[in-house]
């Protein structure tokens, strides 16, 4: 299977899954840069909250903590 381990399943991309929940009128308020930041931020956060996990359970939690950083902006 492209794009999988054998202890992983298929590549999961929090920031895809950000974008997709968002309206195309939110996508054009949203810079490149705001996007980029508030990816960071959040991917950084979750793998130092959670150093073990695989990497699709870290891309769901920074899908999730990237639409809370949206919404507080």
């Amino acid at each position: 299977m492209l794009g999988a381990t054998s202890t992983e399943g298929p590549q999961v991309d929090g920031k895809r899954m950000f974008l997709e929940d968002l309206s195309q009128e939110e996508i054009s308020s949203l810079s490149g840069s705001e996007l980029d930041e508030i990816h960071t931020k959040a991917r950084s956060q979750v793998e130092e909250d959670n150093p073990d996990a695989v990497s699709s359970v870290l891309a769901y939690k920074t899908h999730s903590l990237m639409k809370e950083l949206w919404e507080d902006r």
